[in-house]
């Protein structure tokens, strides 16, 4: 299977669905990195976040999947979303995975993380 080929999907678990992002995440993104924890993980983050600058992020989305230079998942658990997982700079068969997370229940502690992988 070529990057290209990846059909827009859900992905479900017993504890969380990843599906792909929507322009109408930005709003709980800008919450999730208003965070100092998480937004100090982020490679590409401003602090504090700028709402305008995380809508153009996500509208840019859907055109990326499409080209298939990048496939970003909403994480949510219990119908809220808690963290984006996505494959990005993709070219070829090779792309970078990176993840950000927040706490998902009352008392949990944050898992700010941006990993990237060749």
């Amino acid at each position: 299977m070529t990057a290209r080929s990846i059909p827009r999907s859900h992905i479900q678990t017993a504890r969380l669905l990843l599906r792909p992002t929507s322009e109408t995440d930005a709003n709980r993104a800008v919450e999730i990195q208003s965070d100092w924890n998480v937004a100090r993980m982020l490679s590409n983050a401003t602090y504090p976040p700028d709402l305008k600058d995380i809508a153009d992020w996500f509208s840019s989305h859907g055109r990326e999947w499409d080209e298939g230079t990048a496939y970003r998942f909403a994480i949510e658990r219990e119908g809220r979303m808690i963290g984006i997982v996505d494959v990005d700079c993709i070219v070829g068969s090779e792309g970078s995975l990176g993840y950000f997370g927040w706490k998902d229940r009352p008392g949990a502690r944050a898992t700010p993380s941006r990993q990237r992988k060749r």
